[in-house]
């Protein structure tokens, strides 16, 4: 019984380390694309109200820092504008489904003659998601 539980406990770290490590390639994928310094992203996370120290977002990024608070997903998120959930996934992983909504988006904008406002924004908004994926499945190739 007692070997059990420091296999559970590996497994377990390896597992947040994991999920730590596609937080970090989703935001250092979102940061190039944007065009954004490390500081930038830093100093955003202050103005949400969760300060994040640049050093921080560079032990996430070089692979040092292998824990991240719910709070420090949450203020990520809302600088990137994506889900939460969005920053757990491994890169590329969500670019099938994507491609399913925006052609279902499509579909529903074709059949309102192009006239309704939030068909387009989540066009737009769905296709920005695609090139983000696309971008990070190459980065990791």
């Amino acid at each position: 019984m007692a070997n059990e539980e420091p296999a559970a406990e590996d497994q377990a770290n390896r597992t947040q380390s994991l999920t730590t490590r596609n937080v970090a390639r989703r935001i250092r994928a979102l940061r190039n694309r944007r065009g954004w310094s490390a500081q930038k992203v830093s100093d955003l996370c202050g103005e949400l109200g969760t300060p994040i120290e640049r050093s921080v977002l560079s032990g996430l990024e070089s692979g040092k820092r292998t824990k991240l608070a719910v709070d420090e997903l949450m203020v990520f998120a809302a600088v990137f504008e994506v889900e939460p959930a969005y920053l757990l996934t491994a890169p590329g992983s969500r670019a099938l489904p994507i491609a399913m909504e925006l052609v279902a988006l499509l579909e529903r904008l074709a059949g309102s003659d192009g006239t309704d406002p939030e068909a387009v924004r989540q066009v737009q908004n769905q296709y920005r998601l695609l090139g983000v994926e696309l971008d990070e499945v190459e980065d990791n190739l």
